[in-house]
């Protein structure tokens, strides 16, 4: 079972579509003198938006940067000149949206922007136009739910198209923060990414280990025991369009190893990007409700659950572990009041260690 931020969260691309909902009447709006229609896009993600007249029926066409057409989509403007719509694949620098409505026509190439973030040293570096303004905002979490907004920290793109900005006097970024890094064009258009500040997840008893990157980036794992010997390794890209990585610790020979209580992994994709990896139980009782059981002391958790058969049901339950590592949570409680704990439920525990990576703990209810 993969427990990454897409999971936790909210997928960024999913996220993206939400927030298209609530900037394109801002963000979106025409400028005097520029284009009638305007657009907001989520690189990355198949949710677009933007401005335009009042009440105005148009379509959307596609193109990918070789000029051959993926699709063609109607909708609406809003009252205000409001609209969004969904396409059915992620927009990507270099396609071409074009929007026409009978009256008014525009062709918009969509323009980039990378983003790579070193939460060890907090800056977020990447790549946009030159001259353009480029703004970072997001979440700090302290826990596995919730956080606090940090200041907005504005940079400018040089003139080779790169930038840079250190946020240490705006948040100290951890693992599975939140991100949204944004620019408006000179006609009024804005171009953003949302994504997740690096972290990596193992699993108690398995090889399983998965991250949430830098898109595109080249990461190692490394295993220890507790006497400090190599245990395994593992080595991946990070899928270019959602950052995830998905993989298994194998030693020399390729043959699985399991993370045990004691082991030491660490990432390459930051300086402080290791955890211990701390005695961990967790059981369940179907007549009750309640799950409890142990991880580190005084961290962030999650408990969540779902039926194997009988029909779909999701449950989560969040808190901080007490000081000896101890947690329970009653299942049907809060958000969950309507899920049964039921015989054979997949049920896992997930700590938050350090600098914000993660180990988790899955089992089955009896």
């Amino acid at each position: 079972m993969r427990h990454l931020a897409s999971r936790a969260f909210g997928h960024p691309a999913i996220a993206a579509m939400l927030t298209l909902g609530l900037i394109v009447g801002g963000w979106g709006a025409a400028r005097a003198g520029g284009p009638v229609y305007t657009f907001v896009v989520a690189l990355g993600s198949n949710c677009i938006g933007g401005g335009g007249p009042n009440g105005a029926a148009f379509s959307i066409q596609l193109k990918d940067r070789d000029g051959t057409s993926v699709q063609t989509k109607h909708g609406s403007t809003a009252a205000g000149g409001s609209w969004s719509l969904c396409l059915k694949r992620a927009v990507n620098s270099g396609d071409r949206l074009t929007v026409n409505d009978g009256e008014h026509h525009r062709t918009f190439t969509v323009p980039g922007l990378t983003v790579s973030v070193n939460r060890a040293t907090d800056v977020v570096a990447g790549r946009a136009p030159a001259g353009v303004t480029v703004r970072i905002t997001g979440t700090h979490r302290t826990t596995l739910i919730g956080g606090v907004p940090f200041p907005e920290v504005a940079t400018t793109a040089s003139a080779n198209r790169q930038y840079s900005a250190d946020l240490t006097g705006a948040v100290d970024l951890s693992g599975g923060d939140s991100y949204l890094v944004r620019y408006f064009t000179s006609s009024g258009d804005t171009i953003y990414r949302l994504g997740y500040v690096p972290y990596f997840v193992a699993t108690l008893g398995e090889s399983s280990i998965t991250a949430n990157v830098n898109r595109g980036q080249l990461v190692s794992f490394t295993s220890r025991d507790s006497s400090g010997a190599v245990k395994g390794s593992a080595r991946d890209i990070a899928d270019i369009t959602t950052g995830e990585i998905d993989t298994q610790l194998a030693d020399r020979f390729g043959g699985a190893i399991w993370t045990r209580a004691g082991d030491r992994i660490r990432a390459s994709f930051s300086a402080d990007a290791q955890i211990k990896v701390p005695p961990m139980a967790l059981t369940a009782n179907a007549s009750s409700d309640v799950a409890s059981g142990r991880c580190a002391a005084s961290v962030g958790f999650e408990v969540y659950a779902y039926h194997t058969t009988g029909g779909f049901a999701f449950a989560s339950q969040f808190g901080t572990t007490k000081a000896d590592g101890k947690f329970s949570v009653d299942m049907s409680k809060g958000a969950s009041a309507t899920y049964d704990l039921k015989s054979g439920d997949f049920i896992a525990a997930v700590c938050r260690l350090g600098a914000g990576d993660r180990i988790d703990i899955q089992r089955h209810v009896p």
